[in-house]
């Protein structure tokens, strides 16, 4: 509720997974040791959430020391050049299917990062879902 008072979260994945989304609870600025930061980086890319890390680090809501930095910054990117990777394929894939009039649905990843995120860049993922009929396969 908009009225509610901002309590301060915790950094971890749950907060992670909720920046941006409205909601009561905020992540505080907050500097995490090399520990620390890799364990959340590890379940963050275990469950694609590091481009919301990485947007809350550019938020200035992770404070990360520069060599902290760098080192997600490499990480993030690489998922992001994956990223552009996999689009490729979804394109291609569907206009082949599209070409012999074979419906199909793009799922998960892909489409959540064009649909249900303000940024795609929030929302990194690893592979393609796609749903075609399987008779038509």
């Amino acid at each position: 509720h908009p009225t509610d008072p901002v309590e301060a979260m915790t950094v971890d994945a749950a907060a992670i997974a909720a920046y941006g989304l409205p909601s009561t609870y905020a992540i505080e600025p907050t500097s995490l040791d090399d520990d620390a930061l890799e364990q959340l980086r590890a379940t963050c890319e275990n469950h694609r959430l590091l481009g919301l890390l990485a947007r809350a680090v550019r938020d200035e809501r992770v404070l990360l020391t520069p060599p902290q930095h760098d080192e997600l910054e490499v990480q993030y990117r690489s998922w992001l050049e994956h990223a552009l990777r996999v689009e490729r394929l979804v394109l291609d894939a569907t206009l082949v299917l599209d070409r012999h009039l074979i419906p199909s649905r793009v799922l998960k990843g892909v489409a959540l990062a064009h649909t249900a995120y303000d940024d795609p860049n929030d929302r990194v993922f690893g592979d393609v879902d796609l749903l075609v009929p399987g008779a038509q396969l």
